[in-house]
């Protein structure tokens, strides 16, 4: 062991755990951290010009790479400004580190300006919180804060490290330090022998696959389950590819789309999926239909729906027990499955074509359809594009006509908090510079991350944005329709509109090339523009304000 400056020890365990990049906004109560990170010059500060948008990019880059961002912000101030993406990345299981800067500790009972209880501010948004007391703890909280953002469920953890303490002195051996790893919790064998016998007895199953299955590449294994029941599966397409013949469509926010296919089941396998809420008013699943839910995190189990059978454990290796139990179970009753399969294929490409048709239908709209932007896209992007879905409501034509929607390859957030696809774009386009990354953005999550732009800029990322200008909150105006209240009938949505933004003059202000499109015939030469570009692009699509998604009536004239 060896005596050394505490600022020095940030740095030795961050570059012991691997981590490359820094995602920061500096300020005053960082000074010890910045001083000392000029010794690292293997360590990279990366710019962003708010914190929400730090956060995002450090989002973006975990979720590519799968390994802890590092986050950097300064003190009280800085803290409440990430608290939104924060709260994304908790809600999408993103490991995260994220140190705050503290003014000396000596001085904080005076209540000096920028401090503040940082800890307790970010204790609702992140899995763990904690200020550093004194130096000689640093080496045990870092170590710790990694390992915490690692295990399931992932998540972003806080440290709030005032001055003095960076300035104190600790025992520590670099070369004793033992990084932080993955540790996966292994399902019990009795819970998948259970699961397995429920889905041989089920007659009509159906499975929801959630974005927790990326992991690892845990739907491999449960795309061989489906296979053997021949049941239907409605799938994000984080976690499940979408263009999988068995998928009968789409899971995001709005789940009124489910209440059909499930009023006819008896059981539902839920896996790696977190979003189902069963309002007790009206039921998405009524209580005779049976539950085996999988998840990584105990918490996830019976928290909204009674499981007859909780799985627990890390889900490749879970649903790989969960295929070998099943195929033993099915042996010799294959031919009653493959009548099912032939039913669920039957019904997926209907889905298919009822998709294909209402697109048609859309196809010379002007102003432009969403839907016919996004199969634009589709038809001339490679197929090894990165997408990043912050369409709002545009997402779920996103996710029906982006033909390569599937895990790794497709990005999108269960958090809602505005401003994290370009900030997302711009990490992950970090982690994958080979590859191509696409945020397809609306004009209202694009106002509340537009910063990000900058760093791309700055940094000569080929990421490509497209942004979809309905000039609405569409979400808030689409709500409003449903409700059918005064504001549906007098034709007022107040607060949603917000006409006159130049998306062009504000895309060039951050040194970011941009150009609008109108009309659909204009789309194909904007977009071959793009990805002809050398750094990052905007492209601004003036989009149907009517347009409030697929299954909805639309805003009225």
């Amino acid at each position: 062991m060896s005596r050394l400056a505490a600022r020095r020890g940030v740095f030795e365990i961050l570059c012991a755990e691997g981590v490359r990049f820094i995602f920061g906004n500096p300020g005053s109560t960082e000074t010890p951290f910045l001083d000392a990170l000029v010794e690292y010059p293997e360590l990279e500060y990366v710019l962003g010009l708010h914190e929400s948008a730090v956060v995002a990019m450090a989002d973006g880059y975990a979720r590519a790479t799968g390994r802890p961002a590092v986050v950097s912000i300064h003190a009280a101030p800085g803290t409440a400004n990430a608290l939104s993406s924060l709260y994304n990345a908790l809600r999408d299981r993103t490991p995260m580190v994220v140190m705050a800067g503290q003014q000396p500790q000596r001085v904080l009972v005076q209540d000096p300006p920028l401090a503040g209880d940082t800890v307790a501010m970010a204790r609702p948004v992140v899995k763990w919180s904690r200020e550093l007391s004194n130096a000689a703890e640093l080496p045990v909280v870092l170590r710790r804060a990694f390992s915490i953002a690692r295990f399931p469920p992932r998540g972003p953890v806080f440290l709030s490290l005032p001055k003095d303490v960076l300035e104190g002195e600790i025992e520590f051996s670099p070369e004793g330090y033992r990084p932080s790893v993955d540790r996966l919790v292994t399902a019990a064998p009795d819970t998948i022998e259970r699961a397995a016998a429920l889905l041989a007895r089920a007659e009509k199953p159906l499975i929801l696959a959630g974005p927790g299955l990326s992991f690892r590449e845990a739907w491999r294994p449960l795309a061989e389950v489906a296979e053997y029941l021949g049941a239907p599966i409605y799938a994000s397409p984080v976690g499940f590819p979408a263009r999988h013949p068995q998928v009968c469509g789409v899971l995001g926010w709005d789940l009124h789309t489910l209440r059909k296919p499930l009023a006819d089941v008896d059981l539902v396998l839920i896996a790696g999926y977190r979003m189902v809420v069963n309002d007790p008013l009206n039921p998405l699943i009524s209580s005779g239909v049976s539950v085996v839910h999988l998840d990584d995190d105990p918490g996830e189990i019976d928290k909204n729906l009674s499981a007859d059978v909780g799985v627990v454990g890390e889900l490749s290796s879970a649903l790989s027990s969960l295929r070998e139990s099943l195929k033993g179970q099915l042996k010799g009753r294959e031919s009653r499955y493959l009548e099912r399969k032939e039913k669920t294929l039957a019904s997926a490409a209907r889905a298919r074509r009822d998709a294909e048709s209402a697109l048609q239908a859309r196809w010379d709209r002007v102003p432009i359809a969403p839907a016919r932007a996004i199969a634009a896209l589709d038809k001339i992007l490679p197929d090894h594009t990165i997408v990043v879905d912050e369409a709002v409501r545009a997402s779920p034509y996103v996710k029906q006509y982006w033909s390569s929607a599937g895990p790794g390859r497709y990005f999108y957030y269960d958090g809602g908090s505005l401003g994290w696809g370009i900030g997302m774009a711009v990490g992950a386009q970090m982690a994958w510079p080979d590859k191509r990354v696409v945020a397809i953005v609306g004009d209202g999550a694009a106002l509340f991350g537009i910063h990000a732009l900058w760093t791309a800029a700055r940094r000569k990322l080929r990421v490509i944005v497209i942004i979809l200008d309905n000039r609405s909150y569409g979400a808030v105006v689409a709500a409003l329709v449903e409700y059918k209240g005064e504001a549906f009938k007098r034709g007022i949505y107040p607060g949603c509109d917000m006409e006159g933004i130049d998306f062009v003059a504000l895309a060039s202000g951050f040194g970011v090339p941009a150009r609008s499109v109108a009309r659909p015939e204009e789309l194909e030469a904007a977009l071959q523009w793009a990805l002809s570009a050398e750094g990052p692009v905007v492209v601004h699509v003036r989009t149907d304000p009517s347009d409030l998604g697929p299954g909805h009536p639309g805003r009225p004239n």
